[in-house]
């Protein structure tokens, strides 16, 4: 495979996951500024009657008693209080939906309720609905892209039908690798359109769609939403009654309309994110080829930032769970590493069956040292653990199959034992080199100052 081709590809996806954690992080902040703009209204010490009149307002049917309680909710006022945000928040979203209670708690679920509101409501589910067309439009940027790089690998395959002229083989002298690149280019965006369905892609790019198999159903469900979002006012279309699993629709349809369920961007997140990791994987990986160190290392690499360190466990655990049935080259040596961070997701996740599993089955009896202390942590086995550590330890280097400073605060193997006595102790007997961490905050202990420093740390080029 041309090298500097598949470094592209490398690329490619480095640039797509850089977009996506992006993407996601924008979400995330305008949903938490959502609830912190409630929570400031609901702390004051009037609170309640505010919360009383929303009730009120949503309860009412009429057009011009909803203006009356507006008109009577203007009127109040509040010092520091941001109560025309608050109207233009109810005045774009409709009515308020609160279930009615009739015991002593109605201003405790009233509370409760309104927060629900302003975090599943019809502004969030506007909110969640741009985002899932932007992480669609993102694969399918990634997916145009991905197509043109599979015709300069494997222009056999992929450019078998293409036509040019004599003219333009001689403007080209015959140059087979400027032939193929006129080809990609004047013909890239006819060979990709059409559409962008998974299974359609597959075909597209010779991809065998069974290894789609555990994502398949949920992206169609999320192709399908898109159409609709972008074509329609949120009504189920035929197409989506059609394609879209029973078990789906189920979940996501009420009232002949779209739904957006709790956590619903998260699913859409880690379906676009599988898709794309595996079409390239399929790219760099296909039976004419192998997994060069170079892929492996740079894989590893932006999972572990993207993914493992920020603890997405989920996503990161089915990419490591993944890359841990790959082929890899004689001796690779990532394979252990994957299996240990399978395994250290599998705890963050509580998954304690499976991790008793894989366990049992992980030998570190012919392995480095480092791999009989990373048994040792995911089992919460401290008895000597001190003891292990240091003798592959070296300071704040760097260096294969030993443990600097550096990994111990940013490998999250680590994220537990750095909370226990025995990391106070070997903290204590090594203090200069953990000096950039403060590791005696309690924020530090409690795991928020540990993870807003890996995120800040990891995804510092942002």
């Amino acid at each position: 495979m041309d090298k500097i081709i598949r470094e592209k590809c490398r690329n490619l996806l480095d640039e797509t996951l850089n977009s996506l954690f992006l993407m996601e992080r924008n979400f995330l902040l305008l949903k938490s500024s959502l609830l912190d703009k409630v929570e400031s209204i609901l702390d004051r010490q009037d609170g309640f009657e505010i919360i009383g009149e929303i009730y009120s307002l949503s309860s009412k049917s009429n057009d011009d008693e909803k203006r009356e309680i507006i008109k009577k909710l203007e009127n109040f006022t509040y010092k520091g209080t941001a109560l025309t945000e608050l109207l233009e928040f109810i005045e774009k979203n409709g009515s308020i939906i609160i279930k009615e209670k009739t015991n002593q708690n109605i201003i405790k679920e009233l509370k409760d309720n309104v927060k629900i509101f302003f975090t599943n409501n019809a502004s969030m589910d506007l909110n969640v609905a741009n985002y899932c067309k932007n992480l669609f439009t993102l694969y399918e940027i990634f997916y145009t892209k991905l197509y043109k790089i599979n015709c300069y690998l494997y222009p056999h395959k992929f450019l078998h039908t293409c036509e040019i002229s004599i003219k333009e083989l001689e403007n080209l002298n015959f140059d087979r690798k400027k032939i193929i690149e006129n080809i990609v280019e004047n013909a890239g965006e006819e060979l990709t359109s059409g559409s962008t369905k998974l299974s359609d892609v597959c075909e597209k790019l010779q991809i065998n769609k069974n290894l789609f198999s555990d994502i398949n159903e949920q992206f169609d469900e999320i192709y399908y939403r898109r159409n609709i979002l972008t074509h329609g006012e949120g009504n189920v279309s035929k197409a989506y009654e059609k394609h879209v699993s029973q078990k789906l629709k189920k979940n996501y349809i009420k009232n002949g309309k779209l739904d957006f369920p709790k956590d619903y961007e998260n699913t859409i997140y880690e379906t676009i994110v599988l898709v794309i990791f595996k079409l390239f994987m399929a790219t760099i990986y296909r039976e004419e080829t192998s997994v060069t160190n170079d892929d492996i290392s740079f894989i590893e690499a932006i999972i572990f930032k993207v993914f493992y360190q920020t603890e997405k466990w989920n996503i990161a655990k089915i990419l490591y769970g993944y890359l841990r049935k790959v082929r890899f080259s004689e001796n690779c040596g990532y394979k252990e590493i994957f299996d240990v961070n399978y395994m250290c997701c599998l705890k963050a996740l509580g998954e304690k069956d499976e991790l008793k599993q894989h366990l049992s089955r992980f030998n570190v009896q012919n392995l480095s040292p480092i791999f009989k202390v990373a048994k040792s942590l995911i089992s919460d086995n401290y008895t000597n653990i001190n003891d292990q550590i240091e003798s592959i330890y070296i300071g704040i280097k760097e260096k294969s199959d030993y443990i600097c400073a550096k990994d111990i605060m940013e490998w999250p193997l680590f994220r537990d034992y750095i909370r226990t006595n025995e990391f106070a102790k070997f903290k204590e007997s090594h203090n200069d080199d953990f000096k950039l961490y403060d590791t005696n905050d309690q924020e530090f202990k409690d795991g928020e100052k540990y993870k807003s420093y890996i995120i800040k740390n990891t995804r510092s080029e942002d």
